[in-house]
């Protein structure tokens, strides 16, 4: 069912409050008592790849509306996301794994359609209420044909592959590396190392080696080991 009609959906955006600081073109608002996101996007191939998606732990979008600069895509609205609610706790190892496996079927999801998100991140995994994980802005997303080498940056810093910054990847590979680090970070509170290259002395000491594992990481931070035998 459509809510919004096109001259409404720009009106109900103009009228929304930003709340992510580095994304102000992503707004919320109010329509019919119920609170909504509506973000505008210049790349309306977006909302043709989140169109086709219809999962569980896939943003659902409610209602959208194209114009000559671009579209307005009209979302459910969720409370927080992942990095925001680890930043406040220090969830147990039964409920990183109830939010790994939910992020990781999305992304399992979306590589059925031959699409890469190539920004996954937990900033862009939404938590609803029940404990409800959504994967949300496939801004940098895109469909690829298998075997199809990728060259174009993406995504942030501390989840990408250290094939990426050669400029030649693969993109599915890619993601799944981001997968990795979402989980490393949910288990620890921290992230293994700014960037995935020979720059970053954690990167080079624990991961140019035969054997590296999360225990190596810890080592060179000097940190105290606390996480079970089985996540190790």
């Amino acid at each position: 069912m459509c809510l919004f009609r096109p001259n409404t959906v720009q009106a109900a955006y103009r009228r929304g409050r930003s709340i992510y600081p580095a994304k102000p073109h992503v707004v919320t608002t109010k329509w019919n008592d119920n609170k909504v996101v509506i973000k505008k996007v210049d790349r309306v191939y977006e909302l043709f790849l989140l169109q086709k998606l219809k999962h569980t732990n896939i943003i659902t979008v409610i209602d959208s509306s194209m114009w000559s600069t671009g579209a307005y895509i009209v979302f459910e609205f969720a409370p927080g996301d992942l990095l925001s609610y680890m930043q406040r706790n220090r969830p147990e190892e039964v409920e990183v794994q109830c939010y790994f496996v939910q992020i990781h079927r999305a992304v399992m999801y979306i590589h059925s359609f031959s699409i890469i998100h190539a920004d996954i991140k937990l900033d862009n995994c939404l938590l609803f209420g029940n404990n409800i994980v959504k994967l949300i802005d496939f801004g940098l997303a895109s469909v690829v044909k298998p075997g199809q080498v990728q060259s174009r940056g993406c995504g942030t810093i501390s989840y990408r592959a250290p094939e990426t910054f050669l400029r030649s990847y693969c993109g599915f590979a890619n993601d799944v590396w981001a997968l990795g680090i979402c989980l490393f970070a949910m288990l620890t509170g921290f992230f293994p190392f700014v960037r995935a290259s020979g720059s970053d002395n954690c990167f080079k000491t624990t991961f140019f080696k035969k054997n590296h594992s999360i225990r190596s990481i810890f080592v060179f931070y000097n940190l105290p080991f606390k996480l079970s035998e089985d996540v190790t």
